[in-house]
């Protein structure tokens, strides 16, 4: 594998040598040395210095079950430490079947541009598709040029809102304001045709430990949950049994409105059982998952006219649902289909309304941000019109909630409730009842971020891992806790398996899977040693 460097016209290749793969391995791992290199601590964000980093798991195309994940970094400007969004989506498995490791982005360019990568890199005119919409640009790249994986920014990303994302192929990378940072280089597009269907798998060791972990898949009892309602799942039991899905941009811990007025054993419409059994949906897995959780729900509504929706998610439930108390599928839905067509983040955007809709509420807008607008909590209508206006930074009040809540409490006030860590907004988790999350999140270097340690799975299960009775209204053990869920969590970022295959494949499982891939003994404790590094 290589590392294929681009900046203005020219390219570069650098081969991966073998003692850097075993101890950076792909995804973050590469993707942080790599941005440790180029000591991009010293450059401003937003600037022709910062350094654009797309590094597929180690696993990633490798036909091993779940390791679909490609990793996105630079430094943030959101939070001005390390970002990092990742993508289960084609492109990651297209690059590595062209060999390339990582992609790395330098320089800016003098105006709009795309990259086509096949056989060659070709640097593209991209201006016709300036403030074109993630689904436009994705569908002009394959008239214009054929079927090519994808990575696009929309207008947020290209007017440099600090909560936008790269949408690729209907997954986004969405966290850390990754999509200014390819927005402010001026690169609307990346595009690889590359064979993201794996081919036929010659290792005969490698493809038994490859139906090996199909079957710890198969025997999951979670699995035909997550197959059957997607994220969505964990809604109720977060929302009613532990009263930590935070609502009203958190001032309360669990979204009581969304029973309100319903028969006994009726469900609310956000809950996965509500909308699966109302509304046609299909599969939409990313590459060479065997237990897809993800969905395209079909849309035909009086309001919004028909659409595809890719979702509902956990947390799009959350930050455009129980954040804002709007309570009805078809709002939410569409909220979650126009932010990633603007190409925002879907939880800051959520987040950034809800936290504006208290500052109504408080008083603290000023009228010449407002001009004559309301903006009241379960108003799905202003949320809409708020999630166009912050992506082309429209009037005063788009251009204050494009860059999040931080930045927007530090100009007009309303920081006390301003909900953040190091700048970013939070996930669907209200660490007030969980304490290993409230040290997982004041330790993160991503900021707000529950999958950086993932420390909710041992707090509302009890149990994960080797840890056993895990009390989540308890600080005992939790320094312990957190740090080993850390390394834990770090593990799949630097393979590209699914962090939704925790409990199946394991890093004691697929060590051996390793091993084979690079074609060098590893233990368990090199697996922890890279992902702690």
């Amino acid at each position: 594998m290589h590392i294929l460097e681009i900046e203005g016209e020219s390219t570069s290749i650098k081969e991966i040598d073998k003692e850097t793969l075993l101890r950076y391995m792909g995804g973050t791992g590469i993707g942080t040395k790599i941005l440790y290199d180029n000591r991009v601590w010293e450059k401003d964000p937003l600037s022709e210095g910062n350094v654009l980093v797309i590094s597929p798991g180690l696993l990633t195309g490798s036909g091993y079950p779940t390791a679909s994940k490609t990793i996105f970094m630079a430094r943030s400007p959101l939070t001005k430490g390390i970002g990092r969004a990742a993508a289960g989506a084609p492109l990651g498995p297209s690059l590595k079947s062209l060999g390339i490791g990582a992609l790395v982005l330098k320089g800016r360019y003098s105006k709009l541009t795309g990259i086509i990568i096949d056989e060659e890199t070709r640097i593209v005119d991209a201006t016709h598709y300036k403030f074109k919409d993630t689904k436009e640009t994705a569908e002009g790249i394959r008239e214009e040029f054929g079927d090519y994986s994808t990575a696009v920014i929309g207008p947020a990303g290209e007017n440099l809102s600090l909560i936008s994302s790269i949408e690729c192929d209907g997954r986004q990378a969405a966290r850390t304001g990754i999509g200014a940072v390819m927005g402010s280089k001026n690169i609307k597009f990346i595009a690889v045709k590359g064979r993201w269907r794996v081919e036929e798998i010659k290792n005969e060791i490698f493809r038994d430990e490859i139906k090996k972990a199909m079957e710890y898949i198969r025997k999951d009892p979670r699995t035909n949950n997550d197959m059957k309602y997607g994220t969505g799942a964990s809604f109720d039991q977060v929302n009613r049994y532990h009263g930590v899905f935070p609502t009203k941009n958190f001032q309360l811990s669990w979204f009581r409105d969304a029973f309100e007025g319903l028969d006994e054993g009726k469900v609310p419409e956000l809950d996965p059982s509500f909308w699966t059994s109302r509304y046609e949906w299909k599969y939409h897995p990313c590459p060479g998952c065997t237990k897809p959780c993800s969905r395209y729900v079909h849309v035909n509504s009086g309001k919004y006219g028909e659409f595809d929706v890719e979702g509902l998610e956990y947390e799009t439930i959350y930050s455009l649902g129980s954040n804002l108390n709007i309570k009805d599928f078809e709002s939410v839905a569409y909220l979650h289909y126009t932010s990633d067509l603007l190409g925002l983040d879907a939880i800051s955007a959520g987040a950034t309304i809800g936290w504006a809709m208290e500052a109504y509420e408080r008083g603290i807008i000023p009228q010449d941000y407002l001009q004559g607008m309301e903006i009241k909590f379960g108003d799905a209508d202003t949320a809409l019109e708020l999630l166009r206006r912050m992506a082309y930074r429209e009037g005063k009040l788009g251009n204050l909630l494009s860059d999040g809540v931080k930045n927007a409490s530090q100009i007009i006030g309303g920081s006390e409730f301003a909900v953040h860590s190091k700048g970013m907004e939070p996930p669907a988790y209200d660490v007030r009842g969980m304490y290993g999350m409230a040290l997982a999140v004041a330790t993160s270097v991503r900021g707000w971020d529950h999958l950086d340690a993932m420390a909710y799975v041992p707090e509302l299960s009890g149990r994960f891992w080797y840890f056993e009775n895990v009390d989540r209204s308890s600080p005992r053990n939790k320094g312990y806790m957190v740090k080993e869920m850390q390394d834990f969590s770090t593990f799949y970022d630097l393979t590209g398996i699914c962090k939704f295959s925790r409990a199946s494949l394991t890093p004691e499982r697929v060590v051996k899977a390793l091993s084979i891939y690079l074609g060098e003994e590893i233990t368990f404790k090199d697996v922890m040693e890279a992902s702690e590094r």
